[in-house]
């Protein structure tokens, strides 16, 4: 299960997440307001931050020595947080989605239930990876696997497997299969898959999946996964990914060359960013 990603993992999964209908163009300072909210709600802001730093600890590996202390000095006033959050993902989101849908996501991850869920995901990712870490390691000591031993037919499963269904497992499970595959040699590749099988997943998920979640949590997460909120955004996340990047890059490129305007940066080290980055 995963977080706007992110989730939320959250995000996400989240989360570290569009409406296909009546987006808006120009957001009200109210839907400005709850599009905040729900970006707080997803930690949005705890993504940007990493963002920031992995964005800080390049330019710095890559300036001239004599640049270097005046980068220190103003990375801060550059790679400004809140003015990031604010002039760009806000406004971006907020042309993402609808406001029925901001309210439909803010409901969920605003109550107690909906917070418990997101909350138990990091126990469910750290029990799929230990299912994985451990199918691996048997895989290579050439010891036999145990295999859990469940009837998918049986009706105790049923939420779990309808909840799998809404968060499209085919699809978390062959992006599973092809991160692995990055990593194992073919052989032991084989190897893996003949282990590590559809079956295999969904029946060792929906053992940690009753063992982590009520069924008043599994009918919540069922419910708001189902949701028209969620699946229109799941459905152009891709898409919003890439051009939040984009924006993302033009973004920075035109604060670095308003500091530079308003003399608020050295004119060398602007020159550089800005030359660098063009």
């Amino acid at each position: 299960m995963r977080s706007g990603q992110s989730g939320v993992s959250a995000l996400i999964i989240l989360m570290m997440l569009l409406g296909q209908a009546g987006f808006s163009h120009a957001a009200s300072p109210q839907k400005t307001s709850k599009t905040k909210k729900w970006l707080e709600l997803l930690r949005i802001d705890k993504g940007v931050e990493r963002e920031i730093d992995k964005n800080k600890e390049r330019v710095l590996i890559g300036l001239p020595a004599d640049l270097k202390k005046e980068f220190q000095k103003y990375s801060a006033i550059i790679f400004d947080k809140q003015k990031i959050m604010s002039d760009l993902f806000v406004p971006f989101f907020s042309k993402q989605v609808t406001e029925a849908d901001l309210d439909r996501w803010i409901s969920f991850y605003s109550s107690d239930v909906g917070k418990s869920i997101i909350a138990k995901q990091a126990d469910i990712k750290k029990r799929q990876n230990e299912i994985i870490k451990n199918t691996m390691e048997s895989i290579k000591k050439g010891t036999a696997v145990k295999l859990p031993s469940v009837n998918l037919n049986d009706p105790k499963y049923a939420k779990s497997l309808r909840l799998f269904k809404v968060l499209d497992y085919k699809k978390i499970y062959g992006q599973m299969l092809r991160v692995i595959s990055r990593v194992l040699p073919p052989f032991m590749l084989t190897r893996f898959k003949k282990v590590f099988t559809e079956h295999y997943y969904l029946s060792s998920m929906a053992i940690s999946t009753e063992e982590v979640y009520t069924n008043k949590e599994l009918d919540a997460a069922i419910d708001f996964f189902s949701s028209t909120a969620y699946k229109n955004f799941i459905k152009k996340l891709p898409e919003i990914i890439k051009n939040q990047q984009i924006k993302y890059r033009q973004y920075i490129q035109s604060r670095i060359e308003k500091l530079q305007k308003d003399d608020k940066l050295p004119q060398d080290l602007a020159s550089y960013l800005l030359r660098k980055k063009g």
